[in-house]
């Protein structure tokens, strides 16, 4: 899972280590949070936790679109 998470956040960058990065959850998910530091662990240095999640984005007034979950092939 690390490898795969390594390769999409190259892939979603282009390999550019000092591209904003934002995670997010819900609010009560520390997924993100350990995303976040897995990314600065990997030397992404814009890496951005937004602990209030997708709820307190909603909430601020901004908008949201559905987000399909990645995962890598079993193969």
């Amino acid at each position: 899972m690390e490898a795969f998470f390594r390769e999409r956040l190259k892939t979603l960058t282009g390999s550019d280590l000092g591209r904003p990065i934002v995670f997010y959850c819900h609010p009560m998910c520390w997924a993100s949070w350990n995303a976040a530091k897995r990314a600065m662990s990997f030397g992404y240095r814009k890496v951005i936790w937004y602990p209030d999640g997708a709820e307190g984005w909603q909430a601020a007034g901004h908008p949201l679109v559905i987000a399909h979950e990645e995962r890598p092939s079993t193969r």
